[in-house]
């Protein structure tokens, strides 16, 4: 029953919901900085793509590129209303990838820190850990560090690392080369001429 129960909630709000002027609504929603209500229209359309599970169905299908195009726009919109993001990436290595992230004007709301390793997502976090020096240092409430722990094997140079925050803003770029061959040393031990030569 309940399949059946997603698969009508799918298709009668696929019917009403495919607005192509979602830019629009949520044009006019960020020009009257209406952050909450963008935020309950992600929370709907999420849920109603979460509903249209039969991928096979190519109704649904079709349904859900719509709501993921739909959220991508209404995601954007709570993005500009977020403000600016200030961070900094202080450790990339093979153990830990590590920093900070917060938006300016709504330091209250968490940034997403996407990892990219040599242009493919290998890692998600949230900057939400605690830092006494950014309280210090008047960083909102100090809950603005990340930490993320390159899953085992991943860390193979050469490597293109990108460190990106809310999707949209590169806190920090490293390529990571191979350590050098070692090179042996010369000796000073003059090689060997042959008869003729001597």
């Amino acid at each position: 029953m309940k399949a059946a129960e997603g698969e009508l909630a799918c298709s009668i709000a696929g019917n009403d919901t495919m607005n192509p002027g979602i830019e629009g609504i949520v044009g006019m929603y960020v020009k009257l900085g209406e952050l909450d209500t963008l935020q309950r229209m992600k929370e709907h359309r999420q849920g109603l793509l979460d509903q249209c599970v039969d991928t096979a169905n190519f109704s649904f299908d079709v349904t859900r590129s719509i709501y993921k195009s739909d959220l991508e726009v209404i995601e954007a919109g709570i993005e500009s209303l977020y403000g600016e993001i200030a961070g900094h990436v202080d450790v990339v290595n093979e153990k830990r990838i590590a920093g900070w992230a917060l938006y300016n004007q709504h330091p209250d709301k968490r940034v997403a820190i996407d990892i990219y390793f040599n242009g493919d997502l290998v890692g998600e976090v949230v900057a939400d850990e605690f830092r006494n020096d950014l309280l210090k240092l008047n960083k909102g409430d100090g809950h603005h560090a990340f930490v993320f722990v390159p899953p085992s094997g991943s860390y193979q140079p050469p490597l293109q690392i990108e460190v990106r925050a809310a999707k949209r803003k590169v806190l920090k770029a490293v390529a990571v080369e191979p350590p050098a061959a070692a090179v042996e040393p010369e000796t000073a031990v003059e090689p060997e001429m042959d008869a003729e030569t001597k």
